[in-house]
């Protein structure tokens, strides 16, 4: 027998085999699986539950517990039972499946218990909220719309309106406690005459039902709840928490800023930022035609003029700040008044900004100020927006740049100009003066060192030097020595920058343009610069 035969006789077995053992489980399967549970239907008349719908050729078994069964009467295809417990209904020889009955017949779904059957979205006309934090209705318009009425001009979270629409029209109760009188209801926290938390759902126009919510659980599964004018007990999920309980403010949106798209982010027009109330930085987009050698699209204004932002911290701050918002709306509209702002820090009496931060941008369409509190029990961050008309609490990882010092802003490159946009150099120190006047541009440049001729190539390589002083460390604010080196930069725009180098360690110098200065550089390439420069003059 050649291989190829053996391989095919192997292969029909395995077929063979295949198809004996599928009908094998067709077989076996069809033994087990359970007949369906019987299709009943339920309606209330006075104290009693007419339970309809069982095949008189058939005997059942019903419980009212779950555990102990009895017999129902033969050949019928009803049965009428008292309310006020659950009633299970099975064939009689069947343990497995059953049908299941509100104890007020009410229909279920997996042995849970409808309050009221299920409204859908198309037939609700309004549901009326009523909390300890207050009231509101959501209105369902006649073009499909749902609206919370008096949030109009603030954008609704939409997520939380079908909350409260699945919560109020989708009645399926975890479970039923038991029939109550109105005075057992107050232990459950349920007050009939003066309930603290109920809501009204009106449908087709005319029809409505009423839920009072009572207290949380014991084992915090849920809260107790019962539907105005039936005694009967049962427990809601938790999901009443995200609306019904939920205060008008919680639907809307903390959306607290604008935004552009991020192809958009660069035209930022201006950013400041001010902390306790005091300018802290200024950040501007550049105009004109000035060349910076990191090819920032913005500089830093103030504290000092011409610092080119950091590339990679812009881009950061710029992505934060489009992707701005709050994780949960404080207060808003009207509840927003002086007293209110004042009673979270960001103004005082007179209306002086006292917040830890606060800040400005502008982009070409729009413009927005919000004022920052950090929140001592959270670490989050609290912020009132102007434009917005919200105060919202917002994660500290949304507003990072907050607490960032200068060092973080700035690019470390303390030089940025190119080399033909300058006009005049002139160093100064221990008592000798480096005037350099520049001319021309490209294979024309020319230079004159105080009033000489000098080789531009060589000039050209004391620029070049210049551009490496970088930003070495942050300064810590100890005392600082002697001027070192006076390097005033004239443009051919006629702006001034005014580098000013003081001793301070052996390794650093610390450095102020046009008077403001945070920041220390390296000795060695400061000292480089000043030898070069004078190297000239000798």
């Amino acid at each position: 027998m050649t291989k190829f035969k053996k391989q095919m006789i192997f292969a029909v077995l395995l077929i063979v085999a295949a198809i004996a053992l599928t009908v094998t489980y067709f077989l076996v399967s069809k033994e087990d699986v359970a007949a369906p549970a019987p299709v009943v239907d339920a309606i209330l008349d006075g104290e009693n539950i007419v339970i309809s719908g069982l095949d008189p050729e058939k005997s059942y078994e019903y419980s009212r517990d779950n555990k102990k069964w009895q017999d129902a009467e033969k050949n019928v295809s009803q049965l009428t039972l008292d309310v006020g417990k659950m009633c299970y209904i099975r064939e009689k020889g069947d343990n497995n499946a059953s049908a299941v009955v509100g104890a007020f017949g009410e229909s279920t779904k997996n042995s849970r218990p409808y309050i009221v059957d299920m409204i859908e979205n198309k037939d609700m006309n309004s549901i009326f909220v009523h909390n300890p934090l207050g009231e509101y209705t959501l209105i369902h318009k006649k073009s499909g719309a749902y609206k919370i009425e008096g949030l109009d001009g603030f954008e609704v979270d939409e997520e939380k309106l079908a909350s409260l629409r699945v919560n109020a029209m989708n009645l399926l109760a975890l479970r039923y406690v038991d029939r109550v009188s109105d005075e057992e209801l107050l232990g459950y926290g349920i007050d009939v005459n003066n309930p603290a938390s109920y809501f009204t759902v009106t449908y087709n126009e005319t029809d409505s039902y009423t839920i009072l919510v009572g207290d949380k659980t014991p084992d915090g599964d849920g809260y107790y709840a019962v539907l105005q004018g039936r005694g009967a007990l049962y427990v809601v999920d938790t999901g009443l928490e995200s609306s019904i309980l939920s205060a008008k403010r919680d639907y809307v949106k903390p959306a607290i800023v604008h935004t552009v798209e991020q192809s958009h982010k660069f035209t930022l027009s201006t950013f400041t930022l001010n902390k306790k109330g005091e300018k802290f930085v200024t950040i501007d987009k550049v105009s004109g035609d000035l060349t910076y050698g990191n090819n920032s699209t913005h500089r830093v204004t103030f504290p000092a003029y011409n610092y080119a932002t950091n590339l990679t911290n812009f881009e950061v701050f710029l992505n934060d700040l489009l992707a701005l918002t709050g994780s949960k709306t404080l207060l808003y509209g009207d509840e927003i008044t002086d007293e209110a702002l004042r009673a979270y820090g960001f103004f005082d009496a007179d209306g002086n900004d006292t917040s830890d931060y606060s800040f400005s941008y502008k982009f070409p369409a729009f413009s927005e100020e919000l004022w920052v509190m950090k929140d001592a029990e959270t670490g989050d961050y609290i912020a009132y927006s102007k434009n917005a008309g919200i105060v919202a609490s917002v994660p500290a990882a949304s507003l990072a740049f907050l607490e960032w010092d200068m060092l973080l802003w700035v690019s470390s490159e303390i030089y940025l100009l190119d080399i033909e946009d300058i006009a005049k150099m002139t160093f100064e120190g221990n008592g000798e003066k480096a005037e350099f006047v520049l001319s021309g541009e490209a294979q024309d440049l020319s230079v004159k060192v105080n009033g000489k001729v000098g080789n531009i190539e060589d000039f050209k390589q004391l620029y070049k030097s210049i551009l490496y002083i970088i930003v070495t460390s942050y300064s810590d604010g100890s005392a600082v020595g002697e001027e070192a080196l006076h390097l005033t930069v004239e443009t051919e725009k006629g702006e001034v920058l005014d580098y000013r180098f003081y001793r301070h360690t052996a390794q650093n110098m610390y450095y102020t343009l046009n008077g403001f200065g945070e920041f220390y550089v390296s000795a060695d390439k400061v000292n480089e610069v000043k030898e070069t420069a004078f190297g000239f003059i000798y």
